[in-house]
């Protein structure tokens, strides 16, 4: 039986504390997440130094500077 791909996702948000976080995710299933930095990027590196990689990135709360927007989303 053939298993379909599910992508692996990263969820950044920001906290009501105006941090950053982030939820590395494949359907519900939480696989890792980061909090307390800075900007939206910051949560991407973050997940990339620690040796992960999502196939996709989500980020909500649209509240933030284009500075905080990881470099995929400038210009969106």
């Amino acid at each position: 039986m053939m298993q379909s791909y599910r992508p692996v996702v990263l969820r950044i948000y920001q906290t009501p504390d105006g941090k950053w976080a982030g939820r590395l995710m494949i359907g519900n299933e939480d696989l890792g997440w980061v909090t307390g930095l800075a900007s939206a990027t910051e949560v991407e590196h973050a997940i990339q130094e620690a040796g992960m990689h999502a196939d996709h990135v989500e980020v909500q709360n649209a509240s933030f500077s284009s500075d905080a927007v990881p470099r995929a989303y400038k210009g969106l």
